[in-house]
């Protein structure tokens, strides 16, 4: 790429004469510029140090999205089986073994090489660069996913209707261009964003385990779950005529909410469970259903003609007010904190199931893995071990030798903020069995040490019970709503299942390798 410009540097006459646009003297000279050619290896700076050895992907990548199919061509991958092991709770092994064609070539390909098609760094470093790192996500894509991405390009997901990416544990730096989907419906499992995300898609957008302090742009979609995420300072998200879910959800800086831009509304259903706001929550449109929980300080603003109700755990109302106007519509009510008990058992297997029953040092240590895995003090954990019965291959009933189950339950205390109660009772629910063992077994082996080996086999899904709600005080907000009421309904089904698609996932991907 050839650039005609001025160069102070000319000295012979020659150069000092060269003719450019008619002008004598100019001190011009033609100089070649920077740009990414194939082949390139570009250090991944200014990058965080410990990734200073990667490589970027460097100048533009168009993904297919194309798998082999059983014929030997390139087809449409999909995600029904992988959806469908992942939330049944399958190890990498259980999924090989039932369906080792779809796992050892479909996800394979899916998963490179080249690197830059499943774990890529885009980032800018040359200078004066003509071309500017990007991956897009073409058209023809069904399932893909970018794993562990390191954004400090511009990432595109192109409007294919049947287009469904998975992003695990990306970083999104500040100095990035964008993230933009535009099409199919997203996932995005944990990782962090600093920069710019644009959704403008009518597919289902799910968020969970992200940590925002970026600015977030979602607008169509009226299927939004929004699970376990934290928007730290500096984020702020809009939403623009959508229905959305959020659960478990932190906001320390600004979200919006907005109604259509023009003509008749999609959505404006808006659902939030166990919420903490300490920052700042505008509504602007639509019918809400937000319950906010300790330890919530912050504003929640609502303009004319928005319906609902909003409860608040008592003393943690913080401000909630109209916009300007002063009529009704959005009820306000006042519930008593509640005290959370975390029921569940799960299948283990030791060297000796009768000497565990009366090993005290072995029981604290699962205690304490248990405690561990839901974040809370060991106190707050109780046990029950037991034999596990099962049938031998004559049908009599005997014991087991070396299997127990393990009743526990977790109390939360009123003392504990409703938020970290919530996140316990989310950490028990979403845990395998291999992240149990892994912690578990931890703990087991520095008191009992590396000979006495224990794991999890099953887990029950547990329980969460609460003390009654107790209603203390109900008032109809003066706040603004003239609007007709509406029915907000819940997609809250669909997030804590994303832990399991998360796990899943990456021990796929860690096989692939």
């Amino acid at each position: 790429m050839g650039v005609w410009e001025k160069d102070y540097s000319i000295a012979t006459e020659p150069e000092c004469t060269t003719t450019h646009g008619g002008v004598q003297g100019a001190n011009y000279r033609w100089k070649q510029g920077a740009q990414f050619q194939p082949g390139n290896e570009i250090a991944a700076h200014p990058m965080p140090l410990a990734l200073s050895t990667d490589c970027s992907t460097g100048g533009s990548h168009t993904l297919d999205g194309l798998v082999y199919g059983l014929s030997g061509a390139e087809e449409c991958a999909n995600e029904t089986q992988f959806m469908a092991d992942a939330e049944a709770g399958l190890t990498v092994q259980a999924a090989l073994a039932a369906s080792p064609w779809y796992y050892t070539k479909q996800m394979h390909k899916m998963m490179g090489p080249p690197a830059h098609t499943f774990r890529p760094i885009v980032t800018n470093n040359a200078t004066g660069v003509a071309e500017y790192a990007s991956i897009t996500i073409a058209k023809t894509a069904c399932f893909t996913a970018l794993v562990e991405a390191k954004n400090k390009g511009s990432v595109v997901v192109e409007n294919g209707t049947r287009t469904s990416i998975l992003v695990v544990r990306p970083t999104n730096y500040a100095e990035a261009e964008a993230i933009s989907i535009l099409g199919g419906t997203a996932r995005v499992l944990g990782g962090t964003n600093a920069g710019s995300i644009n959704v403008a898609t009518t597919g289902k957008i799910e968020l969970y385990g992200l940590v925002n302090s970026g600015p977030v742009k979602v607008s169509l979609s009226q299927d939004i779950v929004i699970a376990n995420v934290f928007n730290n300072v500096g984020g702020n998200i809009e939403v623009t005529d959508v229905s959305a879910t959020l659960i478990n959800v932190v906001n320390h800086a600004t979200v919006t909410v907005k109604g259509p831009v023009s003509g008749p509304a999609l959505g404006g259903f808006f659902n939030g469970y166990d919420i903490v706001n300490t920052g700042t929550v505008i509504v602007l449109g639509g019918v809400i259903n937000i319950s906010f929980i300790c330890p919530t300080n912050g504003t929640l603003t609502v303009a004319a003609g928005v319906t609902g109700v909003v409860t608040y755990e008592t003393g943690c109302r913080g401000t909630i007010s109209g916009y300007g106007y002063e009529s009704t519509g959005v009820t306000v009510t006042a519930i008593d904190k509640k005290e959370t008990i975390i029921l569940g058992s799960l299948g283990m297997a030791v060297p000796d199931a009768d000497a565990f029953l009366s090993d005290t040092v072995a029981q604290q240590a699962v205690k304490d893995g248990i405690a561990d895995t839901a974040g809370v003090p060991t106190d707050y954990v109780t046990i029950d071990v037991a034999k596990t019965r099962r049938l031998n291959g004559e049908h009599k009933r005997r014991l087991a030798g070396t299997a127990i189950t393990v009743t526990y339950t977790i109390t939360l205390p009123l003392s504990v903020s409703s938020a970290t109660a919530a996140a316990a009772s989310a950490k028990m629910k979403a845990v395998t069995p291999a992240q149990l063992t892994t912690t578990i077994a931890t703990k087991v082996t520095a008191v009992k040490g590396a000979s006495f080996i224990v794991s999890v086999t099953s887990k029950a899904a547990p329980t969460v019970a609460k003390m009654a709600i107790t209603t203390t005080a109900t008032t109809t907000a003066t706040i603004a709503g003239t609007g007709s009421n509406g029915t907000a309904t819940a997609h809250a089904s669909g997030a804590l299942p994303s832990f399991c698609v998360m796990a899943l996932f990456l021990a796929v991907a860690a096989w692939a390798k």
